[in-house]
C-alpha cells in the first residue's frame, strides 16, 4: 500500500471513532491525531516525484478536521 494510501486510511479510522465518542476529550485526541495523519499525508503526497496533475492526493488538498462543539 502507498504511504499516502495508508496515512488516508489512518486518518479516517481516527476521525470515524471521533465522530462516535462520546467524551468531547477523547473525541478532541482523536480528531488531534487524524489531523496529524492528514498532515502526514499532504506532505508524503507534495514529496512523491510523480505528476502532481495525476495524483488522486494532490488536487484538491485533504483539509483538517474540527471538533465539534
Amino acid at each position: 500500500m502507498e504511504r499516502a494510501e495508508f496515512l488516508r486510511k489512518q486518518a479516517a479510522r481516527f476521525l470515524a471513532l471521533a465522530q462516535e465518542c462520546a467524551d468531547p476529550k477523547v473525541q478532541a485526541k482523536l480528531i488531534e491525531l487524524s489531523n496529524e495523519y492528514i498532515d502526514l499525508m499532504n506532505a508524503a503526497s507534495l514529496a512523491e516525484p510523480e505528476d502532481k496533475a495525476s495524483h488522486p492526493l494532490a488536487s484538491p488538498k485533504t483539509t483538517r478536521n474540527e471538533p465539534a462543539n
